[in-house]
C-alpha cells in the first residue's frame, strides 16, 4: 500500500508588517530624540553622590579645561516659540548690544554669519574675531575652537580673568555695571533672553551649569564663579559625575 503524499507547506512569512513598525518607531526616536552637542573639551568630571538629573533643555553650561578656558553651550525649548536657532539668534543680537555698551565697539555680523551662530552647538572665541570664525569652514571651525590654531593668532575661549576688589567693587556700585568681562558679557546677554522658561529656570538656579575637569584647579573654577556672582548671578549648578559605591 502506497503512502500518501503529503502536501509541503509553505515557511515564507511576510515581514512586511514587521518592516512597517521598525521604520515608525526608527522614525519617532529619531525626531524625539535629543542630540549631545559636540564639546570643544571632553571634560572629567568630579564625582559626586548626588543623583539629581541635569536639565535637557533651557540651561546654559559653561565649560571649564584645566588651563581655564571657557566655551559656553545654549539649548532651549523645541517648540517654535524658543528653538534653538531663534534663541541663538536673540542671544547674538543680545551680546552686540552689550559689547557695544560696555566696550564703545561694535562688532559687525552679516546674515551668513548669524545664520551660522545659530546652528552652532558650543561656541568660545574672543568676541571681535567671532565673525571671522563664522565665516570659517566647519573643519577650521573643529581646529579653532579645541585650540590647534592659537599659534596661527585663532584664539579660542572666551576672555575672563581674576577679578581685584577694586574692578568687584566698581561693577557692583555702577548701575548698569560697567567693565565687564567678556565671559560676564555673554552672561548677561543670555539672561535677556524672552523665553521664559530659561528665564524662570535662571531664577530657580539650573539655568546656568558649570562643567570643569576634576583636574582643574579650584582657583580657576573660583574665578568663573566669582565673575557670575559678582554680576549677581549666585545660583548655577555644577555638572558631576555619580560617585560608584566601593564594593
Amino acid at each position: 500500500m502506497g503512502r500518501v503524499k503529503q502536501n509541503k507547506k509553505s515557511t515564507f512569512i511576510d515581514m512586511t508588517a514587521m518592516s512597517d513598525v521598525t521604520v515608525l518607531l526608527l522614525t519617532f526616536f529619531m525626531l524625539t530624540s535629543t542630540f549631545l552637542a559636540k564639546e570643544p573639551y571632553q571634560a572629567n568630571t568630579p564625582p559626586s553622590v548626588s543623583q539629581e538629573e541635569m536639565p535637557m533643555n533651557n540651561v546654559a553650561q559653561v565649560l571649564v579645561n584645566p588651563q581655564g578656558k571657557v566655551w559656553i553651550t545654549m539649548t532651549n525649548d523645541t517648540t517654535q516659540e524658543a528653538s534653538n536657532e531663534k534663541m541663538r539668534l536673540e542671544l547674538l543680537e543680545n551680546m552686540i548690544k552689550e559689547y557695544a555698551q560696555q566696550t564703545g565697539n561694535t562688532v559687525n555680523f552679516t546674515p551668513e554669519q548669524k545664520l551660522a551662530f545659530s546652528k552652532l552647538g558650543a561656541f568660545g572665541v574672543p568676541f571681535k574675531e567671532l565673525p571671522t570664525f563664522l565665516s570659517a569652514s566647519p573643519e577650521e571651525q573643529d581646529q579653532w575652537i579645541s585650540g590647534k590654531l592659537e599659534e596661527t593668532g585663532r584664539h579660542t575661549g572666551i576672555p575672563v580673568h581674576y577679578l581685584t576688589e577694586a574692578e568687584k567693587e566698581r561693577i557692583s556700585a555702577s548701575k548698569y555695571q560697567k567693565g565687564l568681562t567678556e565671559y560676564q558679557m555673554w552672561i548677561m546677554a543670555i539672561s535677556h533672553t524672552s523665553n521664559d522658561a530659561l528665564k524662570k529656570a535662571i531664577s530657580k538656579g539650573v539655568g546656568f551649569s558649570l562643567k570643569a575637569d576634576q583636574s582643574t584647579r579650584f582657583e580657576t573654577v573660583h574665578m568663573i564663579m566669582d565673575n557670575m556672582q559678582t554680576i549677581g548671578k549666585n545660583k548655577f549648578t555644577l555638572v558631576t559625575a555619580l560617585k560608584q559605591e566601593e564594593s
